[in-house]
């Protein structure tokens, strides 16, 4: 792998991410969890918030980025892929354990997760094909 994946990758994930959690996501993630998880949404523990992106990334750039670059679609469609996985074995396993887990947020969050994952691998194959 390519450090300059990783770093790439990092950027355009937390960019979207950050846009996801703070506009787009962040009424329904406010009104399904708000109660089980505090009024306003409070970050626990930033130390595992710093982990589970970088791990995200580290995954992204090793799987799918340094492996799939033949065409657009490789990236995107094998990024979404893991994402998916990803985002889904985190939602399922809440469900599984956690009381009033709600089935509609783990279908968003996991297909949020393949978007995410499958359009910042897309974006840095254009980047390192057309840009640098």
């Amino acid at each position: 792998m390519k450090i300059s994946y990783f770093f790439k990758a990092l950027v355009i994930f937390l960019l979207m991410d950050f846009i996801w959690l703070n506009y787009i996501g962040k009424s329904w993630y406010q009104h399904y969890y708000g109660e089980f998880l505090g009024q306003p949404l409070m970050i626990q523990s930033w130390y595992a918030v710093i982990i589970s992106y970088l791990l995200i990334v580290i995954g992204l750039s090793i799987f799918i980025i340094s492996n799939y670059n033949k065409s657009f679609l490789e990236p995107l469609l094998y990024g979404g892929l893991y994402g998916v996985c990803l985002y889904g074995v985190f939602n399922y396993t809440n469900m599984a354990i956690l009381p009033n887990w709600n089935i509609f947020i783990s279908i968003i969050d996991t297909l949020w997760g393949g978007f995410v994952c499958g359009v910042t691998a897309m974006l840095v194959y254009f980047i390192n094909k057309y840009v640098f």
